[in-house]
């Protein structure tokens, strides 16, 4: 069961797995912004997607001590006021504020399916803090590569080399916001949502 309040300044999101005898703070990392709305996947019961103010954010395990929320990767990052799921089919219908509706599948909602994610583990490559204030810290298991910063309109603001396994880059002149995080090697390319409080 899941409960979502609409407003800032508040803890927007609890989760009970009792029928409502004890609630648990599921908020996480998402910043703060109102959601409006929760789907559960029919597929998987972790499965949650949230309509919020900046677009829909997903999990992929509700019942986590440490829920990881993304932002959608391809649906518009706006306000977002309702979605309905048919069941046939898993198909999503989000009803944005002044965008219109898109339709989407529920698997496939972030762009990413969860066999994807499982394989950005095994790249082993580590981001943090996420949020972070001014700087942040990436080690990555080659010792060369380049990490890429873009905003949310896909305009890329911080691109750098990167010459060892653990790296700390300033992140002082970015403005506070939701950035995407591209980290290319000559491997592997990871790609990350990045919160900068």
């Amino acid at each position: 069961m899941l409960v979502t309040f609409s407003n800032y300044g508040v803890t927007s999101v609890f989760a009970s797995f009792d029928g409502g005898s004890s609630w648990f703070n599921k908020e996480s990392n998402l910043p703060d912004m109102p959601v409006r709305w929760s789907l559960f996947s029919k597929e998987n019961s972790k499965q949650v997607l949230l309509a919020t103010e900046i677009g829909v954010w997903e999990t992929f395990d509700i019942t986590a001590e440490e829920v990881v929320w993304e932002i959608s990767g391809n649906l518009p990052n706006v306000r977002v006021d309702m979605m309905r799921i048919r069941e046939d089919d898993n198909k999503v219908v989000v009803a944005t504020h002044g965008r219109g509706t898109f339709t989407t599948n529920f698997r496939s909602n972030i762009g990413v399916s969860k066999e994807k994610i499982i394989a950005d583990k095994n790249i082993n490559v580590r981001i943090y803090p996420n949020p972070t204030k001014n700087k942040i810290f990436v080690e990555i298991e080659e010792n060369s590569g380049v990490i890429s910063i873009f905003d949310l309109q896909g305009k890329k603001v911080f691109e750098k080399n990167i010459n060892k396994s653990k790296s700390v880059f300033s992140l002082e002149e970015l403005k506070r916001g939701i950035f995407n995080i591209k980290i290319k090697t000559k491997e592997n390319t990871y790609k990350k949502k990045l919160i900068k409080n």
